[in-house]
């Protein structure tokens, strides 16, 4: 479908193991799911899936049939920010913020 719609084979899996990526970051309250991805996908292509999935959540919640809780629904929103603050960081301070966790 992706090769029909002329993207490379290798930018389809790439978008595909984001994708599974930051559902497990959110689900599991872990950006590093998405930041320790190899090759890591480039900032803009991060946040673009991001944007789409909060966009596709909100949807689904404001759709759906049953209530959602608000705890739930902030607690996916706070996990989906936790994500984007992650991709955002630049690495100097990735690198500083690992070294400083470390030592402790």
């Amino acid at each position: 479908e992706a090769a029909a719609a002329g993207k490379p084979a290798a930018e389809t899996e790439t978008m595909a193991g984001l994708l599974a990526a930051l559902a497990l970051a959110v689900d599991q309250g872990r950006p590093g799911y998405v930041t320790s991805l190899v090759p890591r996908p480039t900032p803009s292509l991060a946040h673009r899936l991001v944007e789409m999935l909060q966009t596709e959540l909100l949807q689904a919640w404001s759709e759906s049939a049953t209530p959602i809780a608000p705890s739930a629904i902030l607690g996916t929103l706070n996990a989906l920010e936790q994500v984007r603050q992650a991709i955002s960081d630049d690495p100097a301070r990735q690198l500083s913020q690992h070294l400083s966790t470390s030592t402790s």
